[in-house]
C-alpha cells in the first residue's frame, strides 16, 4: 500500500479528537503564533497549508485575518473542515480547500503563488518529504516564507502518546523518528530553500495547556533554559525561496 493510502486510511479509521478545531485551545494558538511571527505573517497575505485535516490549525489561521489556501489529501477531513468554516461564517474568499499531495499541488494551483507556505505536523508523514518540498517550491513566492511545526524526536513523551493513544499508531507515526532538526534543515536546503534555521518550544500538551493558559508563561522560561531546551516537543522549522 502506498504511503499516502496508508496515512488516508488511518485518519479515516477514528475521530481523531485531538486533531479537532477547538477555538479556546491555548495549545494550538500559541503554535500559529509562532508560525505568524516566524513567516512574518500580516492580514490580508496568503497562505498555503498543506496537510490541513480537519482544521485544527487552519480556522486559527483564518481567524488571524491571512487567507488560507487548506490542502489535504483527504476530502473526509477537508468536508469536515468546510463544515466547521462555513458554521463560522468564513467565507470562500478567506478560506479554499483543495484536495491532492504535496506532489499533486504544482498542478493543482498552476501557476499561483503564495506569501507563504505553513505545515502543522505533517512532514514526519510524508513518505518523501525532500520530493514534497520540492514541489511546493514553485508555489511559493521569491522572498516567501516556508514554515513547518513538527514533533521533536528526542522528546520522550511522542513515543509515550504513540502507544498509549488507540487513535494513534507506529505505522503512521513512525516518521517523528526519521530526522532530527538538523536533518529537517538539510532536506529544505536540498530542495532549493535558503537559511533554514529551527526554534524548540513547547513543554505541556495540549490537555494541560488548554485547561491552565497561565502555564504559558512557563512555557516561555523553560525555553530559555539550556539543559531544557533540547528536549523540547515541538520544532519549528524556517526557511525561505531566494529572491
Amino acid at each position: 500500500m502506498k504511503w499516502d493510502d496508508v496515512q488516508k486510511k488511518y485518519y479515516g479509521a477514528f475521530p481523531h479528537s485531538y486533531l479537532q478545531f477547538n477555538p479556546d485551545s491555548t495549545y494550538a494558538r500559541n503554535i500559529v503564533d509562532e508560525v505568524f511571527a516566524a513567516a512574518d505573517l500580516r492580514p490580508g497575505l496568503r497562505v498555503l497549508e498543506v496537510g490541513a485535516g480537519s482544521g485544527r490549525f487552519t480556522l486559527h489561521l483564518v481567524r488571524r485575518g491571512v487567507s488560507v489556501t487548506a490542502l489535504d489529501l483527504s476530502q473526509e477531513m477537508l468536508e469536515k473542515l468546510d463544515v466547521r468554516a462555513k458554521a463560522l461564517g468564513i467565507t470562500e474568499e478567506q478560506l479554499t480547500l483543495r484536495a491532492g499531495t504535496l506532489e499533486d499541488a504544482p498542478a493543482l494551483f498552476d501557476g499561483q503563488q503564495f506569501d507563504a507556505i505553513a505545515g502543522f505536523f505533517l512532514l514526519h508523514h510524508v513518505d518523501d518529504a525532500q520530493r514534497g518540498l520540492e514541489a511546493l517550491r514553485p508555489l511559493l513566492k521569491p522572498g516567501g516564507t516556508l514554515v513547518f511545526v513538527e514533533p521533536n524526536r528526542v522528546n520522550p513523551l511522542f513515543l509515550i502518546q504513540m502507544f498509549a493513544s488507540a487513535e494513534m499508531s507506529w505505522k503512521a507515526e513512525k516518521g517523528t523518528y526519521r530526522y532530527g532538526a538538523s536533518g529537517y534543515l538539510r532536506l529544505f536546503e536540498r530542495a532549493g530553500f535558503a537559511g533554514a534555521f529551527e526554534k524548540r518550544f513547547g513543554f505541556f500538551p495540549p490537555q494541560v495547556l488548554d485547561r491552565a493558559r497561565p502555564l504559558l508563561r512557563f512555557e516561555r522560561v523553560l525555553a530559555r533554559v539550556p539543559v531544557v531546551r533540547g528536549v523540547l516537543p515541538l520544532l519549528l522549522l524556517r526557511a525561505v525561496k531566494p529572491a
